[in-house]
């Protein structure tokens, strides 16, 4: 559950709020920078990382890469190609406009952990993120944009909170129950709420408790 109290576990993709709402607008920035994204993998989207120094929270999406690439039952698919995808990654990513900075996660001489931080290409939807008010971040032409066909057309989750769809209520009322018991809410009593948890800090901030 994204609400309860919870740190972000850094031993397979992390799902959290950040990844699901928040990130799909960098896909403004164009092809060849998500054909980066999308070549490395990225265990985590966070919206700060505490042991940084500053506490604040600015307009911009920390992505932690696993620079060892890809798992599977445990083992690296191909790690000498993945961290020469992820320099060629780094370079691109150093050189364009978003960039803010780059860092080692764990250690400088064995680690394989990365984070690069960019700027938020449109600023004013953070607000309604970290408030939680999802159905207000995206326009109907960001989301057509944004959004693969799969995801419009099968209805995911992800969808239906982005555009309060009244068929997820009785969903959300479930996940409301499994995370604070049976509730006596019906689905009028939704009819105007947001339909998921608003973002729980500790899954959205990389080493929140420093």
């Amino acid at each position: 559950m994204y609400y309860s109290n919870q740190s972000i576990s850094l031993d397979t993709v992390h799902i959290n709020q950040t990844r699901k709402y928040l990130v799909q607008q960098v896909q403004h920035y164009g092809e060849e920078f998500m054909h980066h994204i999308k070549n490395n993998q990225v265990l985590v989207y966070a919206v700060q990382d505490y042991k940084t120094g500053s506490k604040k929270i600015e307009p911009h999406i920390y992505a932690l890469i696993d620079v060892n690439g890809e798992k599977r039952y445990n083992i690296y698919v191909d790690q000498l190609e993945s961290r020469k995808q992820f320099q060629k990654s780094l370079s691109f990513f150093q050189n364009h406009y978003s960039y803010v900075t780059d860092y080692c996660y764990d250690s400088n001489k064995t680690g394989h952990l990365h984070v690069i931080v960019f700027k938020l290409p449109f600023p004013e939807k953070l607000k309604y993120f970290l408030e939680g008010q999802y159905s207000k971040m995206y326009s109907e032409e960001e989301l057509k944009k944004w959004f693969p066909k799969t995801i419009r057309k099968n209805k995911t989750e992800q969808w239906m909170v982005l555009t309060k769809d009244k068929e997820h209520i009785p969903i959300f009322i479930k996940k409301l129950e499994n995370e604070f018991g049976k509730l006596k809410i019906t689905n009028d009593d939704l009819i105007d709420a947001e339909l998921d948890f608003p973002p729980n800090l500790k899954n959205e901030i990389l080493r929140y408790d420093i």
